[in-house]
């Protein structure tokens, strides 16, 4: 009897934990979040290590994440990036958009797209529009 109890004891404790990861979608909201938390930080690095490695190179000539941080840094300086926010995430299968509005002072807010993709088990930035 003792062995019963402990078994339904185990198994509803692995039952509990299943439930507990994240669903893709989730994933993908909190890669765009991290996202745009680092834009409106200004960090520049963790800004680049959401990038894909196609992206960067794209970008900033390299797929080395310290390079890439300078170069946006460099692009970025003297101007007034604007507070960033997400608007809307959209997922399908591994790839998904993201609409985020960038409110400037003195200006209303302008939408920028992010096309995501999951590579390797994380999702990566892999277009800016």
């Amino acid at each position: 009897m003792r062995r019963l109890l402990i078994l339904v004891v185990c198994a509803a404790a692995l039952a509990a934990t299943a439930g507990c990861g994240k669903t893709n979608e989730q994933e993908a909201q909190d890669a765009v979040a991290s996202y745009v938390d680092a834009q409106n930080d200004g960090d520049f690095e963790q800004v680049c290590e959401l990038f894909s490695e196609e992206l960067r190179q794209q970008l900033a000539g390299t797929t080395d994440t310290e390079q890439c941080s300078r170069f946006l840094e460099e692009q970025t300086s003297g101007d007034t990036r604007g507070e960033q926010s997400v608007v809307e995430v959209r997922v399908r299968d591994d790839k998904a958009t993201a609409d985020i509005d960038v409110a400037r002072e003195g200006e209303g807010p302008s939408r920028v797209t992010l096309t995501l993709e999951r590579q390797d088990g994380d999702w990566r930035v892999t277009g800016l529009q």
